[in-house]
């Protein structure tokens, strides 16, 4: 999804998981979402929500890959290599661009052009222009990341001093982020308890608790089930 839909999700991105094994009768719920780094302070966008949206300033400590490792160590059979391989390929064989994915590009074309690396993936260069939908987008250098991450692991962008973890707090630094080596040597995702409530027609739901919004779907379900017949 991260390389079909990087407007979505991807490595730098974070996630909550919610599954429910039922071999046991039971729900987990992983948090990997991002966090604030170290150094973050609450005035540091001076009230400018632009900011807040966009630029070095905005990115947080990345969950993504950290989440995809731990939920792989308790439920993952596969050998963890082995995960790669299919996004390996797409990256070198290219995707065909959708329209959501045409759709963002074409929203933040400006913002992407302004910035070299981004530029670099996402701009035509037989055109000058983003690719639109139906183009082919190729991500050789993705392709290496995930190589390295899929040989060494989680250690290869959390891990301390590593060739591309090096790397990464280097383009970090250098566009204005605030991200050190101590937040990726920190971050560690989390197992919670998940919501859980009693539903009509004798069933439980499980949704994810803060920072999930759990608590507000199951709001929602109660006081629909308050209604005996809903059309």
């Amino acid at each position: 999804m991260g390389v079909v839909n990087p407007q979505s999700m991807g490595l730098g991105g974070g996630f909550l998981m919610l599954f429910y094994k039922k071999s046991e009768g039971k729900a987990y719920y992983l948090d990997a979402r991002e966090t604030a780094p170290e150094n973050a302070r609450r005035d540091m966008f001076e009230g400018n929500a632009t900011v807040a949206k966009l630029g070095a300033l905005s990115i947080a400590v990345p969950g993504e890959l950290a989440g995809y490792y731990i939920a792989h160590e308790k439920f993952g059979n596969l050998p963890w290599e082995d995960l790669f391989s299919p996004t390996i390929r797409l990256c070198k064989e290219g995707i065909t661009v959708n329209k959501h994915l045409a759709k963002a590009l074409k929203k933040y074309e400006n913002d992407i052009q302004s910035i070299e690396a981004i530029r670099n993936v996402f701009v035509n260069n037989r055109t000058g222009k983003v690719f639109e939908e139906h183009d082919i987008i190729k991500r050789p250098d993705l392709a290496k990341t995930l190589e390295t991450i899929a040989n060494e692991s989680i250690s290869a962008i959390y891990g301390p001093r590593t060739k591309l973890s090096k790397a990464f707090l280097a383009d970090l630094k250098a566009a204005g982020s605030i991200i050190t080596e101590r937040d990726m040597l920190k971050y560690s995702p989390k197992w919670r308890t998940p919501v859980e409530a009693q539903l009509r027609g004798n069933m439980t739901l499980y949704a994810p608790s803060p920072p999930g919004s759990g608590a507000l779907l199951t709001f929602m379900l109660h006081v629909l089930s308050g209604y005996s017949d809903i059309n």
